[in-house]
């Protein structure tokens, strides 16, 4: 990916830095700020992160960190920055290699699999007043107007993922006050995770 490092200084001549980031094993996002000269280095997966990190319990040698897409802009910032989606290169992060075995040990085999991310939303509170979660209109599943209370919020993430070409399709209400689900469109699925 050295040419995706060429492609976004010409776009971003100048970044503030770079950041690496790398899932750990609870698919929390972690990884390392590096100075702009190492957009190269970056993009080129040769970058490392120690395993304790991401969760490993006792450290190891360095994992190097494997982009799975070019460097994004991160617009959202007041200095011009890239950021780099990694996976790390070891068999215990490989998603790929597990769902190819969980495919070979199913009868009729995983023809695609969707990824999403749910989340729930707070109202905002006064100082030690116990959370409560975003009250909607209505708690059906799926409801358009239980999007409405954080419309700002969606158009933003929806910006952010145009910018990053991180594939979001769309957002939905769950069942309940403040849930909500954020989903990848199925081509994007294999780009995120490996």
């Amino acid at each position: 990916m050295p040419s995706d490092a060429a492609d976004y200084r010409r776009r971003h001549p100048d970044p503030a830095w770079v950041d690496l980031l790398v899932p750990d094993l609870a698919g929390r996002l972690k990884g390392r700020r590096l100075a702009a000269d190492r957009l190269d280095s970056a993009c080129a997966g040769e970058e490392t992160i120690a395993p304790h990190h991401l969760g490993a319990e006792e450290d190891g040698p360095p994992l190097f960190c494997r982009p799975v897409a070019g460097p994004a802009p991160v617009p959202w910032n007041a200095e011009d920055a890239a950021q780099i989606l990694c996976a790390p290169v070891d068999p215990a992060w490989d998603t790929r290699a597990v769902l190819e075995r969980q495919a070979k040990d199913a009868r009729g085999g995983i023809e695609s699999f969707e990824a999403r991310i749910e989340l729930y939303l707070f109202e905002d509170r006064e100082a030690g007043a116990a959370p409560r979660p975003l009250s909607t209109v209505s708690e059906a599943r799926g409801a358009l107007d239980a999007l409405d209370p954080a419309g700002a919020l969606w158009a933003n993430l929806l910006a952010a993922s145009e910018a990053q070409d991180l594939g979001l399709a769309g957002i939905e209400s769950a069942q309940g006050d403040g849930r909500y689900r954020l989903r990848l469109a199925p081509d994007a699925c294999p780009r995120a995770v490996g």
